[in-house]
């Protein structure tokens, strides 16, 4: 009865073993697998690595090349442009009719309040913009810069470098100054904007 006893528990370990030695193997033919697998890819970055620089060398070298040539097409076609033939001067007296040409009206006798003018202080930037001729000479023609504005609602720092840009483009030609606020505005923004517009109270 002993010995039948201790059969049937070695039975058990050698089953025991059976199962954990088919999983073992099977780990292994698992951990095989996924050495391979890391193999082969390791070498697949070692190959894309080698063709990503080939890749960010042909582009350091395209990309320059490209751009002298997009400027270089740019000008050419800006020389072709009947407007580039115009000479500075007269391009500017046209800038300035172009810009001042919806003035009338804009400012009303009290106690009506004029209002912020969206289309004039928008008119260099778009003037600059065309070409790079158009743009020296709008940058050449203080005049164009001279509507300085505080209008509700634009008291961020980008707003605050345009008045500062408006302010050193017009150079020393009268301002147009409007400000919206009626009452005192607490505003560090409006202040600094405000303060830099008084340093140019003998061009209003």
């Amino acid at each position: 009865m002993k010995a039948s006893t201790l059969l049937s528990q070695d039975d058990i370990r050698s089953q025991r073993l059976a199962r954990d030695q088919s999983a073992l193997d099977e780990l292994e033919a698992q951990a095989l697998d996924a050495e391979t697998a890391v193999t082969s890819i390791q070498a697949q970055i070692v190959a894309l690595e080698t063709s990503l620089r080939a890749a960010r060398e042909w582009k350091a070298d395209v990309v320059p090349r490209r751009d002298a040539l997009r400027l270089s097409v740019a000008a050419q076609r800006s020389a072709l442009s009947p407007m580039s033939t115009f000479p500075k001067d007269v391009l500017s007296y046209i800038f300035q009719h172009a810009v001042r040409a919806h003035d009338n009206g804009r400012w009303p006798e009290p106690p009506y309040m004029a209002s912020y003018d969206l289309s004039l202080a928008k008119a260099p930037y778009t003037l600059a913009r065309v070409c790079t001729y158009w743009r020296q000479t709008a940058l050449t023609t203080p005049s164009l810069w001279s509507y300085v504005a505080l209008p509700n609602g634009a008291m961020y720092p980008a707003f605050a470098s345009h008045v500062s840009l408006i302010l050193q483009r017009s150079k020393a030609v009268d301002l147009e100054v409007l400000v919206e606020y009626v009452s005192s505005p607490s505003s560090e923004i409006f202040n600094r904007m405000f303060a830099a517009i008084c340093e140019h109270i003998t061009r209003w």
